[in-house]
């Protein structure tokens, strides 16, 4: 005589596993960028002239291509790869360097309160002049508790996600 056991569900339960480890990536990053959405759209909204409001994105990237391994979330004005071009004597100049040239300064005039990853070079040191800071970006941000509203927005979509894996998976 044989006694036999079954566990009946053991397939779903393996393929709902595989499902979770597979996706989980994909699903944060869905929720991360469907949270920033609105919080860049106010952002953009806040800017004031709209001149460089088309440069104003979100951006969620997933955990395998960021230094840090996890899904990170980026608000601001981020360089399009094939950004609008103006012209400014006889060089073609990026919109985006422009907007990081009013918002920051150039030359003397550049605002102490941002980081710059190069110095002044030695050629133009005592050049008077510069375009003057405006501050713009940092102004746009005041007034918007965006961390807050993403924090929200992404619990909020996280469990539209997972609400979307239990109806596939069960």
């Amino acid at each position: 005589m044989a006694n036999d056991m079954r566990i009946e569900g053991l397939e779903e339960m393996r393929r709902a596993l595989d499902l979770t480890v597979k996706e989980m990536d994909d699903i944060t990053v869905k929720a991360m960028r469907s949270a920033t959405r609105p919080v860049a759209r106010k952002i953009r909204s806040r800017l004031g002239s709209g001149e460089y409001g088309f440069l104003v994105k979100s951006k969620a990237v997933k955990g395998k291509k960021t230094r840090s391994g996890y899904p990170t979330a980026v608000i601001g004005m981020l360089k399009p790869p094939f950004a609008r071009r103006g012209k400014s004597g006889s060089k073609k100049w990026f919109n985006w360097y422009k907007a990081y040239w009013k918002n920051y300064g150039t030359l003397g005039k550049r605002s102490p309160s941002h980081h710059f990853v190069e110095p002044i070079r030695p050629n133009s040191r005592g050049t008077a002049g510069g375009i003057t800071p405006r501050g713009f970006f940092e102004q746009a941000l005041t007034g918007v508790n965006w961390q807050a509203e993403i924090r929200a927005g992404f619990s909020k979509n996280l469990a539209k996600q997972l609400d979307k894996i239990k109806s596939r998976v069960i």
